[in-house]
């Protein structure tokens, strides 16, 4: 299986960014809905806690 990596900045609209980034790769999966919720989920975290983030202000 693949492996996809990517790594946005930590702004608000990455959010949007990483869940069709994940939509992208996986639209073909039964699962891609709930993947690309988790995905958002896990995103909006990363980027409404700024003391998780790493100095250069990333989500990976």
């Amino acid at each position: 299986m693949p492996t996809y990596r990517h790594t946005f900045s930590g702004r608000p609209e990455e959010v949007s960014r990483a869940r069709h980034f994940t939509y992208h790769y996986l639209r073909h999966t039964p699962a891609v809905t709930d993947v690309c919720l988790m995905v958002s989920e896990v995103t909006t975290n990363a980027v409404s806690t700024p003391a998780q983030a790493d100095p250069a202000g990333t989500s990976r």
